[in-house]
């Protein structure tokens, strides 16, 4: 096989395991870090108690999911189903959104700097986000 051959094979692969990877977190909530520090995110409602989602150091730019239809961090099962959470960045005494509440089938954008940190809850009917 030819050197483009190949390169065109890795490719390829590459990108059908990229596909799966984004069709995976379709249908879940997530917590996105739009923030210049690394937050802290842990599932304080809905979700079973022993297992609920819980992630240290999401970094800026990234974001952590869980799909609603998962008993463990949904236990009603429903896509509009009420979820809450505690997120605050890594650094002591910093923003906090506590109980901050969101749809199970929807997503959290937590931005601003310093000082000026919020979170702000999204769900869209026809969304698969």
């Amino acid at each position: 096989m030819s050197k483009k051959k190949s390169l065109v094979s890795t490719v390829l692969i590459l990108s059908v395991f990229g596909f799966c990877l984004m069709a995976g977190s379709a249908g879940a909530f997530c917590v996105y870090n739009n923030t210049d520090r690394p937050i802290h995110v842990k599932e304080t409602y809905g979700c079973n108690n022993v297992k609920c989602a819980e992630w240290w150091g999401v970094q800026p730019g990234d974001h952590v999911c869980c799909n609603w239809k998962n008993k463990d961090c949904n236990m009603e099962g429903k896509r509009d189903s009420t979820v809450k959470f505690m997120i605050h960045d890594m650094k002591p005494q910093s923003f906090e959104c506590l109980g901050f509440p969101a749809k199970a089938g929807g997503w959290v954008s937590v931005t601003g700097t310093e000082g000026n940190r919020h979170c702000e809850a999204f769900f869209e009917e026809s969304s698969d986000k």
